[in-house]
């Protein structure tokens, strides 16, 4: 297993990164950008072109990184979803890249009226974008809490890039919360709630 998550973890630490990202994860579907102290990706960066499949996602469960991330004991009983950043669904293409969404660095507690609700929706609508040109998509948590033994963010976000058009198509906040809302913003907002600045740099 070791020997496996060094092939597929490229983990480098990053001091100039703003907002506690110290460390960037990368795997042959998503870049997540990481906080030790929080044991939580900030948030998660990826491309897609025709997303989606048959690919089943049966039998499959998260994967904690020794040391560093969160893991299903965290979760449990704590009434709070183990949230895709990075959607399964949208990589169920093959059965392995289904897989590599399912690590504990895309995902982020997420109350199940968010996961289930007006986040999955905005997941559909973006795969659904996605069948006819291809998206860079940045989503994350902000405003973390610590919760038990999770640090949960009480803030959602989701960006989506067309890459045809270099435009942004959407820049959405989500509550984290029963119920969750979610409403249309724009990048200068987005960054200045989340003093995330290493967005705009990845937007370019």
């Amino acid at each position: 297993m070791k020997k496996l998550l060094s092939v597929i973890l490229i983990i480098c630490s990053i001091a100039a990164y703003s907002q506690n990202v110290d460390t960037v994860i990368t795997n042959p579907i998503l870049k997540s950008y990481f906080c030790r102290e929080y044991k939580q990706p900030l948030y998660v960066a990826y491309y897609m072109y025709h997303g989606g499949g048959d690919a089943s996602r049966g039998g499959m469960s998260f994967k904690s990184v020794k040391k560093l991330t969160a893991k299903a004991g965290d979760y449990a009983h704590s009434g709070y979803d183990e949230g895709h950043l990075a959607s399964a669904e949208d990589f169920a293409d093959y059965d392995s890249t289904l897989r590599y969404t399912f690590y504990f660095y895309n995902c982020v507690p997420q109350t199940p009226n968010l996961n289930r609700g007006i986040w999955k929706i905005w997941e559909n609508t973006v795969r659904l974008e996605s069948q006819k040109d291809s998206v860079y998509v940045i989503c994350g948590g902000y405003n973390y809490k610590l919760v038990n033994k999770l640090y949960v963010p009480q803030n959602c976000f989701k960006i989506v890039k067309n890459m045809k058009t270099k435009k942004l198509t959407h820049v959405l906040i989500f509550t984290n919360g029963d119920p969750s809302t979610c409403v249309e913003t724009n990048l200068s907002t987005l960054i200045k709630k989340t003093k995330y600045t290493k967005l705009k740099t990845l937007l370019k």
